[in-house]
């Protein structure tokens, strides 16, 4: 570079030395036409401080300023002393990039003026395009509404950061674009909107999603929201979950998905089946085909079920708090649904602390309500609660109508559902005389042992009725008929066996007796006495046998009665005079006639037998007897006289001479009258 000094930047006049020096200097660095100079350090004073390069041809020249170093510096005010300061480059009379102090601006003048930086393998590495606004990396920016463009290959980061020798950038291709971490795709935007992240997604705020979200790859299989307020999961193009504003629906499209909950210890504490329509807890397993199941280990506490279905009821204490179970289904071919019946149980009190509970099952009629069909409780089990004209009925296997209530008649059928005729009627299959058992009372320790009712019906009056059997016991199954009850008759020991007929009364426990063995019939006692096929054995305050007509006396009404009877009278002192109270009456008199037959009690006498008969004619009122006439007399007889309704009977001679002092007087008597029991032959005494 040729030095020259100037008095302007000498701040004095030249010496001679120094003029002589910069005419040496000049002339060595002196420039001839047609020939490139080089120049040393060129030094631009500031008085129109400009290099410029002129072009008078009418050919393209190209001016230029080499550096034969590696450097070439350009400096504008080195010595800092103007703000101002700049280096300009002007092509014609534009400035196309000048370079200021603070910075370096290409186009200042903002005129369709491009700026572009080749590499070394692009031509527009960088390109700045001052018509369109634009800037384009490694292409020509071109694209409308653009501002930035990168170029370059497919699938790849076309610009990165780096933070931490960790870089991420952004490419694109025809797949869409692309976000990376270092050369890893992590996130790629198709064509289409859809995003693909390589992994996880978390976000700081909320995330915003219009429709769906789509597993990749498998586009049948998706969760999202197909409208407002609505939420829906599907796979393999089958609703799975849908929330609505009203609802949520699982497997919405009525497929064969199954619906499983797990709880801690169970894998299935809730089973949807979807292809068998059912609905289990605590298995996945249908033992009975239920819709509705419940599978879990039951226990008791205080005689409670322990895991099993419970239906509770939230209503506050009260009697007739409890679960229920309502049954519906449709009654209109419309599909309209109501209920037909229900199960209830309910608190049977409104006690505090009282949990005596009833189950109730209800029924519905026709244009009714529910009603009570079975109430069970801890003291009874009641049918027809509200007393309804509702019958009740029990099938065997082959008889429909096995036990059969009919509430409307108020009767019960055993085998029949016809019961119009009694309060109880059993269905028999007994015809003309062959007997079948109706009613069988079976012993507990022996099944074959039983006592039973069997009946017949026929036209025939004989072979129309029941008949009574008794077991035969000791383990077998054989029966002896004890009674038969026919139209025309009843018998007892209709099979003629060893079985006596004995009719208890109130003081006598053989009142009626029928000896079977001694083919006798006994009336007051048990004891056979007499070979006879009647025997009567006299009670105390009466007669053995009493008759009756039923002609009676016109005017009065009074029939015939006879009395007769026989009494023994004992003695221990004379035996000679038998009294015999008579009844006193009021103002009617009674008239009687009597026979009397008499006959020692002396036990073991041999003396001439004492023994007579009487026969008496009488009236009575409170005195007497009155009108005493002695119709007979013999024997042992003496006489007959009355004093104070007394009968007083004198014997010959007494009976007193019996062996031991067992002595005394037996006597048969018959009396005919109006009131012969008048006559109390029971309460006579001998003296």
């Amino acid at each position: 570079m040729t030095t020259i000094t100037t008095r302007s930047g000498k701040g004095s006049p030249l010496t001679n030395t120094e003029v002589d020096d910069n005419f040496s200097n000049l002339n060595s660095a002196k420039y001839e036409s047609g020939a490139t100079p080089t120049f040393g350090d060129v030094v631009i004073n500031d008085v129109s401080p400009a290099i410029s390069f002129q072009d008078t041809s009418v050919t393209n020249l190209e001016h230029k300023i080499n550096s034969s170093s590696d450097n070439l510096t350009l400096r504008a005010d080195t010595n800092n002393v103007d703000a101002g300061n700049r280096v300009e480059i002007f092509v014609s009379s534009q400035s196309s990039v000048r370079f200021n102090k603070g910075s370096t601006v290409f186009n200042e003048a903002s005129l369709d003026l491009d700026f572009r930086v080749e590499s070394n393998d692009s031509a527009n590495m960088l390109v700045v395009d001052a018509a369109e606004n634009k800037v384009g990396i490694n292409r020509t920016p071109n694209i409308s509404n653009s501002k930035l463009e990168v170029g370059g290959a497919d699938n790849v980061p076309l610009f990165n950061v780096e933070a931490s020798g960790v870089t991420g950038g952004m490419g694109i291709g025809a797949s869409g674009l692309q976000l990376f971490h270092g050369s890893s795709s992590k996130l790629a935007i198709a064509s289409s909107g859809a995003a693909t992240f390589s992994s996880s997604v978390t976000t700081g705020g909320t995330l915003y999603i219009p429709k769906w979200i789509e597993h990749s790859g498998d586009s049948n299989t998706y969760f999202g929201f197909p409208d407002g307020d609505q939420f829906k999961i599907v796979t393999g193009n089958t609703g799975r979950l849908h929330i609505k504003g009203s609802e949520s629906v699982w497997n919405e499209g009525g497929e064969d998905k199954d619906f499983r909950v797990e709880s801690d210890g169970n894998s299935h504490m809730l089973f949807v089946d979807g292809g068998n329509n059912r609905v289990q807890f605590g298995s996945s397993a249908n033992v009975e085909n239920n819709r509705v199941q419940v599978t879990a280990p039951k226990t008791l506490v205080a005689g409670i079920p322990q895991q099993s279905l419970g239906v509770n009821d939230a209503t506050a204490m009260a009697e007739g708090v409890g679960g229920s179970i309502d049954f519906a289904g449709q009654y209109l071919s419309d599909g309209t649904y109501t209920s037909f019946a229900s199960v209830e149980a309910y608190k049977t009190t409104g006690v505090s602390g009282n949990f005596d509970g009833t189950l109730v099952l209800k029924a519905r009629k026709h244009g009714g309500d529910q009603v009570d069909k079975l109430r069970l409780n801890h003291s009874e089990a009641v049918f027809n609660e509200d007393g309804l004209d509702t019958n009740f009925r029990v099938e065997s296997n082959n008889n429909a109508n096995m036990l059969f209530v009919d509430g409307g008649n108020n009767s019960v059928g055993i085998g029949t559902g016809t019961v119009g005729n009694s309060t109880l009627e059993v269905l028999s299959t007994g015809v003309d005389g062959t007997f079948a058992n109706a009613i069988g009372f079976q012993y507990i320790g022996n099944s074959n042992e039983a006592n039973t009712i069997s009946t017949a019906v026929s036209s025939n009056a004989g072979k129309s009725g029941f008949k009574f059997n008794v077991s035969d016991g000791g383990g077998s199954s054989g029966k002896t008929s004890v009674a038969k009850f026919v139209r025309n008759e009843v018998s007892f020991n209709d099979d003629s066996n060893n079985l006596d007929f004995r009719v208890e009364s109130d003081d006598y426990t053989h009142m009626l007796c029928v000896d079977a063995g001694a083919n006798s019939v006994r009336v007051g006692g048990a004891g056979n006495d007499i070979s006879a096929h009647l025997e009567v054995k006299q009670s105390f305050s009466k007669s053995a046998i009493s008759q009756q007509s039923t002609s009676v006396i016109s005017g009065t009404g009074q029939p015939a009665k006879m009395a007769e009877g026989v009494e023994a009278y004992d003695t221990s002192s004379l035996g000679t005079i038998l009294t015999i109270p008579i009844t006193d009456q009021g103002n009617l008199h009674r008239q009687y006639i009597v026979e009397f037959m008499f006959c020692s009690a002396e036990y073991n006498s041999h003396s001439s037998a004492k023994a007579g008969t009487l026969k008496i004619g009488f009236t009575s009122l409170n005195t007497g007897p009155n009108a005493l006439v002695v119709l007979e007399k013999t024997g042992n007889v003496d006489s007959v006289s009355g004093n104070d309704s007394n009968l007083l009977i004198t014997f010959t001679s007494g009976y007193t001479i019996g062996l031991s002092d067992y002595e005394g007087v037996i006597c048969h008597y018959r009396v005919l009258g109006y009131s012969p029991e008048y006559l109390q032959m029971w309460n006579g005494t001998l003296n």
